[in-house]
């Protein structure tokens, strides 16, 4: 980067004027909070992994293959 001095009517970029203005301790920030979204977002994939699974047939109801009609076996002998 070209360290000289600039005056008013010369041509400043807006890139350049961003890096000079940007806040010593926010970087420290933002690192903190990149982490704990990181680690919340991973908690919540463990605790849905770690969670049953329970998949139902469509158009069946809790509990009608269990009481469904049983049919006895008559032996002939």
């Amino acid at each position: 980067m070209n360290h000289e001095t600039l005056t008013n009517n010369q041509f400043e970029s807006m890139y350049a004027l961003l890096v000079r203005s940007e806040e010593k301790g926010r970087g420290v920030l933002e690192a903190v909070l990149y982490v704990a979204f990181i680690l919340s977002a991973l908690l919540v994939i463990w605790e849905f992994a770690q969670g049953p699974v329970r998949i139902q047939a469509v158009g069946l109801e809790q509990g009608a293959v269990s009481q469904a009609p049983r049919t006895q076996v008559i032996s002939h002998s």
